[in-house]
């Protein structure tokens, strides 16, 4: 098995606030590369968010978003969306 590890950057989009809350993390990846399966789990820290008008704060949160289950996949998905881009290859 090769562990991989991916820091996480991106946003998350609230559409009835016309808000992005930033999102940063990590994401742990187990692949063995002779069968060609992976599992992961994805771990995002907790992002503050302030809302302002004029310089006045209005409301002011704590997002916390987590995965409820392990991400797993194989080596068709990953090379289906992103070919040649495999970090590995079957030997």
């Amino acid at each position: 098995m090769r562990e991989i590890t991916y820091v996480v950057r991106g946003f998350l989009t609230v559409r009835k606030a016309s808000s992005r809350v930033p999102l940063t993390g990590s994401l742990d990846v187990r692949a063995d590369p002779g069968s060609g399966r992976f599992t992961g789990h994805l771990v995002l820290h907790p992002s503050a968010v302030t809302r302002t008008v004029l310089g006045v704060r209005l409301v002011s949160a704590t997002v916390h978003v987590g995965a409820d289950s392990p991400i797993t996949g194989g080596e068709s998905m990953t090379r289906a969306g992103c070919p040649g881009r495999s970090r590995w290859r079957r030997s």
